[in-house]
């Protein structure tokens, strides 16, 4: 058995969705302004307190390069509104993340090292040890120039974004909420 229920529309029911839609894009449009001012202070964060120096606990600025390129973006999306804050620098990335492994190293990288050849053929590359036999005239030392292609790495990072998003969502919230405590839904 099948009970069946009828829901009956208001005759007012176009007036109240209407109402909602308006109410709703009021309040994302005030969020996305809130949220847009929030973010500027968070890259204003990110430039003072993270790429300023001093070295070598942060990055400092030697282009202004990274500084120049931080930008905010706010979007409205079927869930609500979403903040991003990014940079289109390529080495942006390894500073906010850090890397560890192989890194190829830029064309050109050259490295000169001492080379001791020592009586049974043999050729040791190596520094000190070989600059003191050549004092005492053991072996012979040689200068030898090699391209260096790679290296390995283990950098940890000096992020820049993350802590100061992290300290600005405060103010990011405060921001939002400033901008919706200014809607009036009698004004619909």
């Amino acid at each position: 058995m099948a009970t069946e229920a009828r829901i009956q529309k208001p005759r007012n029911f176009a007036v109240v969705v209407r109402g909602l839609t308006s109410l709703d894009d009021k309040v994302l449009g005030a969020a996305e302004k809130g949220m847009a001012r929030g973010l500027e202070f968070a890259i204003t964060i990110a430039k003072r307190e993270h790429l300023s120096g001093p070295r070598p606990t942060v990055l400092d600025v030697i282009t202004r390069r990274l500084r120049d390129s931080l930008e905010s973006s706010v979007t409205r999306s079927g869930e609500g509104v979403v903040g991003r804050i990014g940079t289109t620098v390529k080495y942006a990335r390894y500073h906010e993340e850090g890397f560890a492994g192989q890194r190829r190293l830029p064309a050109g990288y050259w490295r000169a090292v001492d080379a001791r050849f020592e009586r049974n053929g043999g050729v040791v590359l190596s520094g000190r040890a070989a600059a003191r036999r050549q004092r005492t005239g053991e072996v012979d030392i040689e200068r030898i120039t090699f391209r260096k292609t790679s290296a390995t790495v283990n950098y940890k990072g000096r992020p820049f974004l993350k802590p100061a998003i992290q300290k600005a969502i405060p103010r990011i919230t405060r921001a939002v909420e400033q901008e919706l405590a200014k809607i009036n839904p009698s004004n619909g």
